[in-house]
């Protein structure tokens, strides 16, 4: 499949499995977050991740995700307890 200007067309689940791929490339497992910095929040790459691991049935990317949230939740608690002592 080619588009008006003779370039190749990228499937629209082409384009979303490539997005992935750069985030996991770029996900730490260690303390969650898609990118070096900033590390939170970045909701769109969240969201994104949640959608895709739903639309592709892929249970690493869903984990990844969730782990994100609980180490963004961890640290705000961690934030409140530094800032209460």
């Amino acid at each position: 499949m080619q588009s008006a200007d003779n370039g190749p067309v990228i499937s629209r689940e082409t384009s979303l499995r490539n997005v992935l791929d750069a985030l996991m490339e770029n996900y730490d497992g260690d303390y969650g977050g898609f990118s070096n910095a900033p590390k939170f929040p970045m909701p769109h790459f969240v969201l994104t991740a949640l959608y895709a691991s739903e639309a592709f049935d892929v249970p690493r990317i869903r984990n990844a995700a969730e782990n994100t949230l609980m180490m963004m939740r961890q640290g705000a608690y961690t934030t409140k307890l530094a800032m209460a002592l």
